[in-house]
């Protein structure tokens, strides 16, 4: 059986001027959607509970980086 998983994530960002390569998601306004098919069944859902740190700067995008962990107990479909 042939797995094919893609998550999307929906982020509202907020960032300081200046301070540009921190950003902090807004959690209430975000979500961390999930598609998936199994043979011919296809599943969509959400994680309810996330977290994620993100550090983005256009100039560095070597040093930049986003790391996303997930209670994988919180999915929905």
């Amino acid at each position: 059986m042939r797995i094919a998983f893609i998550a999307a994530a929906a982020l509202a960002l907020s960032f300081s001027a200046g301070a540009a390569t921190k950003w902090t998601p807004d959690y209430a306004k975000s979500k961390l959607q999930f598609e998936g098919k199994f043979g011919q069944n296809a599943v969509v859902g959400t994680f309810g509970k996330y977290t994620a740190d993100i550090a983005f700067d256009a100039a560095d995008l070597a040093g930049s980086k986003v790391v996303v962990t997930v209670d994988m107990k919180s999915a929905k479909t």
